[in-house]
């Protein structure tokens, strides 16, 4: 009985889900579906417009196209490379750090789970979720302060 009541919701959030796939697939910062790539730019576009989000990661991918050679790169640089975003000085060694983190404990590949993810410098439940989703197509839902509140009715 208790799953049939939540039989409904499902049916709604994938339908959500579906729909937003389809309008905003491919429209974002980074190809969907590089965790890499999805988990750094997510972190960038933290406070910052998804215009500069997309030339700044772009440039910085660039440059450093994965986790190994992310670690390796000076904070001075990267601050550099980050001009433009709000708080480059607080991203940039975070971002470093997030790379040394995935190339040592992780082989160069994001973990692929909420817990593993919350304990990266810089990533919250909002972060943490939009890899989930868009990196490893994972139940997730990210929500941030722009969400309204939204009541699905039958």
């Amino acid at each position: 009985m208790e799953q049939n009541k939540q039989t409904p919701w499902i049916t709604h959030i994938e339908q959500v889900m579906e729909t937003l796939s389809a309008t905003y697939h491919g429209k974002g910062a980074v190809e969907l579906g590089d965790p890499f790539k999805v988990l750094i730019a997510t972190v960038i576009s933290q406070r910052t417009r998804e215009e500069q989000t997309t030339a700044i990661s772009n440039t910085l991918f660039a440059r450093y196209p994965d986790a190994a050679a992310l670690a390796e790169a000076p904070v001075d640089e990267l601050e550099h490379l980050l001009r433009g975003l709000q708080y480059p000085e607080v991203k940039a060694p975070r971002i470093r750090e997030i790379a040394r983190i995935l190339r040592d404990q992780y082989g160069g590949q994001v973990p692929q789970t909420l817990e593993a993810l919350l304990a990266l410098p810089g990533v919250g439940r909002k972060t943490a979720n939009c890899v989930l989703l868009y990196a490893f197509n994972l139940p997730a839902i990210c929500v941030d302060t722009h969400t309204s509140s939204y009541r699905i009715t039958n």
